[in-house]
């Protein structure tokens, strides 16, 4: 469950604002470059049921641009070992799941991803427990 839009924050400066402004600001500076993962997440659930948005730049972007995104990303590419990514994609497609922003092509792309890596994930596990940080060289296509 998200917290309010009119939840108040303070920024790190003292200065006191509500959440609603940085999601502003976050759609308004919104690039599909670098680090989007917690940006697509907010997005996704500050701006349901709505299918897409525009930044201040006058670039449209839907909520399938991003997940394909996500989804074209090499895990080693992304933060900590690939799971910021994993992230995403897995809220993205929850959110979907109740509020139909992603279309029907578009989920089953993010749930075979995920899939994916669920079926790797489960093989290469040590039996330590844990996973090598380059556990992401099992997948097709990942060099």
């Amino acid at each position: 469950m998200a917290l309010p839009l009119e939840s108040a924050i303070v920024l790190s400066d003292g200065q006191k604002s509500t959440l609603q402004s940085v999601c502003d600001d976050v759609q308004a500076n919104f690039t599909r470059a670098g680090e989007i993962y917690w940006d697509a997440i907010a997005l996704a659930l500050y701006k349901a049921p709505a299918k897409k948005f525009e930044n201040r730049f006058g670039d449209v972007f839907t909520f399938d641009d991003i997940a394909y995104e996500l989804v074209n990303r090499k895990p080693s590419d992304s933060s900590c070992c690939g799971t910021h990514r994993l992230i995403s994609l897995a809220i993205l497609l929850r959110i979907s799941t109740e509020r139909q922003i992603l279309s029907p092509a578009c989920e089953l792309a993010v749930r075979d991803e995920l899939g994916l890596t669920a079926s790797i994930l489960a093989r290469t596990q040590t039996s330590n427990g844990y996973w090598r940080s380059n556990w992401y060289d099992d997948l097709p296509d990942a060099n």
